[in-house]
């Protein structure tokens, strides 16, 4: 008869309670210890830990990180990244939690979460972060000391290991809105920041400034995986946190203390942000345009895309304005822009052309920061619209009833953008009525750019965006 999971615990109990004769027992006991927990199915497993008092597993993990010779040696490295993927593979969120919290060390606590990202089944994995939530947002500065040098990690461990959780759930859209929307937003920050991974390092005896250094990679997987969601508000909450991750990494680069990675792990972060952009292009902007109207976060971002591409190549920006333009609808832009939001009491309110003006705006004020150079201007806007004209009537794009051309869909063609490009750059027409000639439709043929009654609800954002982002 195999033994109840009472008496298991039981035994665990009394082998991390038992020093053995001058404490030479522990490693042999800890090995019995997993031996225990591998021949358990993972629901008995998770019912044994649950029975630990916080006494038991602190003892526990105090004795696998304990020194010593013949016997006396906690496990070893190896070993106990082993126990971790043993903890993940078979331990609910709540289990979890209460083992990171024993273990305790920043390095422990990191590396766990790691083993939860990797075989923790997308349940647990909610839970944990749920658990460790409340634990984000203290002790966001580590310092650790070498022997010629001093470390300062600028992030929570526990926010380190929340995050690492949350991009392995790329994919899963349930379980990522449950997760992101266990943070509120300090600590939904406070997982931002630590996915940074900012650090300065101080050798001993060194006049110089300290050697600052950031890797943005774990903060674009996050980026990345929150794009698989299904919930605009999710993406538009996880949007703004990382544009000011985005700051944040900029701001690490000053002439007394330089960060060399800065703009590579700028680049990264805007990558991530493109994903959650592109993901839903007119449901995150919305989303912003609701919560940021100045069109803060928005700029920012979009004045890294300008940074990172300065003549407007790779097609982010054109692609996002064609599907504020309503390309993949089935309607032209005119109809979409045109088209009031419904069940709405009073005058019409036309939010989708509203929303066009919001990024215009942001646009715009990523070129002005980039050159104020007239020809230069031209040359970005004649490349962002030419992927506008482009995207508009993508084959993956079309209406499901038929085939919407250029002409057709917006009225604005290659032949049109030529012309006011040439105008911007003769000095004839400013950047702002540019914009608004190309990004708002026209009839086919017509030399005029519509003006009907949604067209103050684009002038009014894109001009309330302008002047708040100079």
């Amino acid at each position: 008869m195999s033994a109840s999971t009472d008496q298991i615990a039981a035994s665990v109990h009394d082998l991390v309670n038992d020093e053995g004769f001058l404490g030479t027992a522990h490693n042999s006991h800890l090995h019995q210890i997993s031996d225990l927990l591998k021949s358990l199915p993972s629901a008995d497993a998770d019912r044994v830990l649950s029975k630990l008092s916080s006494s038991d597993l602190n003892k526990w993990a105090g004795e696998v990180n304990g020194g010593g010779v013949l016997g006396a040696q906690g496990l070893s490295q190896g070993e106990k990244k082993d126990l971790f993927n043993l903890f993940a593979s078979d331990l609910d969120g709540t289990q979890l939690a209460r083992v990171s919290s024993s273990f305790g060390d920043r390095n422990d606590v990191i590396s766990l979460g790691q083993s939860v990202a990797r075989y923790a089944t997308p349940e647990a994995k909610v839970q944990y972060i749920q658990q460790l939530a409340g634990q984000t947002t203290a002790n966001t500065t580590d310092h650790q000391v070498g022997l010629l040098s001093q470390t300062s990690f600028y992030s929570n461990a526990q926010a380190v290991a929340v995050g690492n959780v949350l991009a392995s759930l790329k994919g899963n859209a349930q379980a990522i809105d449950k997760a992101v929307g266990s943070l509120n937003e300090p600590q939904l920050q406070a997982v931002v920041q630590a996915a940074e991974n900012q650090t300065s390092t101080h050798n001993t005896g060194d006049q110089g400034p300290s050697l600052i250094q950031t890797d943005a990679k774990p903060l674009q997987s996050i980026l990345s995986a929150v794009a698989t969601s299904n919930d605009a508000a999710t993406k538009g909450r996880v949007f703004e946190a990382g544009v000011k991750g985005l700051t944040d990494i900029q701001d690490t680069n000053q002439p007394l203390t330089p960060n060399v990675g800065a703009a590579g792990d700028a680049k990264l972060v805007q990558q991530g942000l493109t994903d959650i952009l592109n993901s839903d292009t007119r449901g995150v902007t919305d989303r912003l345009n609701t919560k940021d109207a100045s069109g803060h976060a928005l700029a920012t971002y979009l004045k890294q895309v300008v940074t990172d591409d300065p003549s407007a190549n790779n097609g982010i920006i054109g692609g996002q304005i064609a599907q504020l333009q309503g390309a993949g609808t089935g309607m032209t832009a005119k109809q979409f822009i045109g088209t009031p939001l419904q069940d709405q009491s009073g005058p019409p309110y036309y939010r989708n052309a509203e929303n066009l003006g919001y990024y215009s705006g942001a646009v715009q004020a990523a070129i002005r920061s980039r050159t104020s150079d007239a020809k230069t201007q031209g040359d970005i806007v004649n490349n962002i619209f030419n992927t506008a004209v482009s995207v508009a009537i993508a084959p993956e794009l079309l209406s499901p009833v038929g085939k919407i051309g250029v002409a057709a869909f917006g009225g604005v063609t290659s032949e049109v953008v030529r012309e006011t490009v040439n105008s911007i750059a003769a000095g004839n027409t400013k950047l702002q009525s540019a914009f608004s000639e190309l990004a708002l439709p026209r009839d086919p043929g017509s030399p005029d750019r519509y003006r009907g009654a949604a067209d103050p609800f684009y002038q009014a954002a894109e001009e309330k965006v302008q002047v708040d982002n100079l």
